[in-house]
């Protein structure tokens, strides 16, 4: 069915074909809250193209020559991937709130140093979470496609070596077996993965790899596949390929099975694809490989780096959390114009350049561009740290928060600036986070993988919080006031008022949590269906003795749209390990709205009703007061008073954004809480 391409010849029609799977990305990330498999596409012909290339110099008897393959590859891909983080680096402080400076210089390096999708699985960020992502977030593809073009050379030079120390076995053959076997066991572990924490198997290189190895496969097997099926079959396959690839994202809701098993269904349409005939006068190669068509297919790879910072730019500019279908329209053209322009006057020289040095010389050029990189970002960074901290007085003035709830707040004439946190800056509102917890407390399994360090008194004076925190004893010092922050991240987002409450008294503040596990045992019902929960609360519950903490703070309800769910079986686990010396506090959960407040009110038209909302929970009496109050050394407090004054919740308190999404409260107001924090924990503890 497929003619053969004459040795060094380029496919049209597979540049075509890679311009459309970055378009669909694009028009995905733009438009649609769906996963298109454009992504996967891409990566799959990124490893078909590489396999045609080191198969035809095996075939050849040709040298591979790794050394110079590396620095030629990296030094075409790395100038364009540098200017595009530089361009973030350097606009973010005018255009990205100051909350998200820290992550978006963690994730620039992680960027250039082909990290970042292992940046992003560290740092429990989801694919899927709501609201915009950082600038540099798309850069987890390239890390795992940068991986990909060390090590498959690799397996090429083994298959290499094999055949010229035993002639009777043939390169191919093993290629394919080694290749069928990443195939295999890659596909089984991002199932398994996928079932496991689909967040983190997101960006996992190794349930990533077998996508590579079908492009692979499909690059070593093609010609015999494709002259196995008849022509006309074939050219209805090319046809049903291409109309897969652009509808699978739409038809199929691959929200909470990718990237396990159903990733195969828009790698399988581009296969059909690519074992068309291009040359045949009726098959989609023909149209793919339009020269329009595939003349875009050569600015793809700008494409997709320019696309994403440009589209967050934007929204954060606009303050929503996405923008309409003609904004969408001109955010899309903007970056088609600016990858064309990129392609043609760096990309395009810089090949044609960089192709006729030699490996030292790219492998400079390599170097040069992710020490830019580096050093932007350390000057950021040196910037932010000299920069003066401004008046307290002012921000308390124009946004006071849960202050105005205090009886001795006086206002002092009304905030004349925007409540805040922006619209945009409501994703990135979680509190947060600190170093780990040292590795040699040796906590059970789960709780040293999930322990930080919020605060402690040696941190505030060390120029290096991280490394402070890595000497920090088990062992409390006789005058250090541990707390331990334990449960998900309804307990975290408290997490910033005790944080500063730490700091101000001296405390060490410890946090160990993990999102959507309550409070349980093993085994109880409430975690149902969360497997990162099966094993989190034995271990948590067993490193409370080891860290032997002066407080711990949790929560011990589940608030639910129409109520809440007290968790006495969790509550009784805690409570054996009260303890003279000892306070344990079960915090009362804040309301769970069907949807969110402030999304509300910024969707609100004039004459709509107000976006305010009642809740069972706040006119019923705390559920914890009689279950805990007969066990010694543990106490509750109900903050919903501070959340929903006056058993209402509202959008905004004190000029601040209450809530961040339809549960969880924005870092801004949690921080204005402080005081009232304080005054019911000083409160719960001489209860105790």
């Amino acid at each position: 069915m497929t003619k053969t391409a004459p040795s060094g010849r380029v496919r049209q029609d597979i540049q075509g074909l890679r311009f459309v799977a970055v378009l669909l990305v694009v028009v995905y990330h733009v438009w649609l809250d769906r996963v298109s498999g454009g992504v996967d596409i891409f990566l799959a012909l990124s490893a078909y193209l590489l396999t045609l290339a080191f198969a035809r110099r095996l075939d050849d008897g040709r040298a591979l020559a790794l050394p110079r393959y590396w620095t030629r590859t990296f030094a075409r891909i790395v100038p364009l991937a540098v200017l595009t983080i530089l361009a973030v680096v350097l606009l973010a402080p005018a255009v990205l709130p100051v909350t998200s400076w820290s992550q978006t210089q963690q994730q620039a390096v992680a960027s250039a140093l082909y990290w970042q999708n292992w940046w992003l699985a560290a740092h429990d960020v989801s694919y899927y979470g709501t609201g915009v992502p950082l600038p540099l977030q798309h850069f987890w593809s390239l890390s795992i496609q940068g991986t990909v073009f060390v090590v498959w050379p690799l397996i090429f030079a083994v298959a290499g070596l094999v055949g010229r120390r035993w002639p009777q076995v043939r390169p191919r053959r093993l290629l394919v077996a080694a290749f069928g076997l990443i195939f295999v066991g890659s596909l089984a572990w991002s199932v398994w993965i996928t079932a496991t924490d689909q967040a983190f198997a997101y960006f996992d290189t190794r349930g990533r790899l077998w996508e590579f190895a079908f492009g692979s496969l499909l690059a070593l097997l093609g010609v015999r596949l494709s002259a196995a099926v008849p022509a006309r079959v074939g050219r209805a396959l090319g046809w049903a390929g291409l109309a897969g690839v652009l509808l699978v994202g739409i038809v199929v809701n691959v929200r909470d099975a990718f990237p396990g098993w159903v990733a195969l269904v828009p790698l399988a349409a581009a296969g059909s694809v690519l074992l068309a005939d291009p040359d045949d006068r009726h098959g989609v190669g023909r149209l793919l490989g339009r020269p329009w068509l595939a003349g875009l297919g050569n600015a793809s790879y700008a494409l997709y780096l320019v696309h994403w910072p440009i589209l967050v730019g934007y929204v954060v500019l606009i303050d929503r959390d996405e923008p309409s279908v003609l904004e969408g329209a001109g955010i899309i053209a903007a970056s088609l114009l600016l990858a064309i322009g990129l392609h043609r006057f760096v990309e395009g020289p810089l090949r044609s350049l960089t192709s006729r040095w030699g490996p030292c010389r790219n492998l400079l050029l390599v170097v040069v561009g992710i020490g830019l990189v580096l050093a932007c970002v350390t000057g950021w960074r040196q910037v932010v740290r000299s920069a003066p901290t401004p008046a307290p007085s002012v921000a308390v003035e124009q946004h006071p928060g849960a202050r105005v709830l205090a009886p001795e707040w006086k206002a002092h004439g009304v905030p004349t600036e925007p409540s805040v946190p922006t619209l945009a800056e409501l994703p990135h509102q979680w509190a947060l986070e600190g170093p780990s917890c040292p590795t040699d407390w040796e906590l059970p399994g789960r709780a040293q993988q999930q322990c930080m360090v919020l605060t402690d008194p040696t941190m505030a004076s060390a120029e290096d919080a991280d490394d402070a925190a890595s000497t920090l004893p088990l062992v409390a010092g006789p005058d250090t006031e541990r707390v331990l922050l334990i449960g998900n991240s309804h307990v975290q987002q408290w997490s910033t008022a005790i944080r500063e409450i730490g700091r101000e008294r001296g405390w060490q503040v410890l946090l160990i949590y993990e999102q959507s596990c309550y409070l349980a045992p093993a085994g109880d019902p409430i975690n149902d269906g969360e497997k990162k929960c099966v094993d989190f609360w034995p271990d948590v519950l067993d490193a409370i003795e080891p860290l032997d903490p002066d407080l711990v703070l949790t929560v011990g309800t589940r608030s639910e749209v129409d109520g809440e769910t007290v968790l006495e079986a969790g509550i009784a686990a805690l409570a054996e390990h009260a303890r003279e010396g000892r306070t344990i506090i079960a915090m009362r959960d804040t309301p769970r709205f069907a949807e969110g407040l402030v999304q509300c009110q910024a969707a609100r038209s004039d004459g709509d009703p107000p976006c305010t909302a009642d809740h069972p929970m706040l006119r019923a009496a705390n559920p914890l007061t009689p279950l805990v109050g007969p066990i010694t050394g543990m106490t509750t407090f109900d903050p919903n008073p501070i959340v929903c004054p006056d058993k209402v919740c509202v959008p905004e308190i004190g000029n601040v954004k209450v809530w961040m999404d339809n549960h969880h409260l924005t870092r801004d107001y949690v921080e204005t809480t402080t005081e009232l924090v304080l005054a019911w924990v000083r409160q719960a503890i001489e209860r105790a």
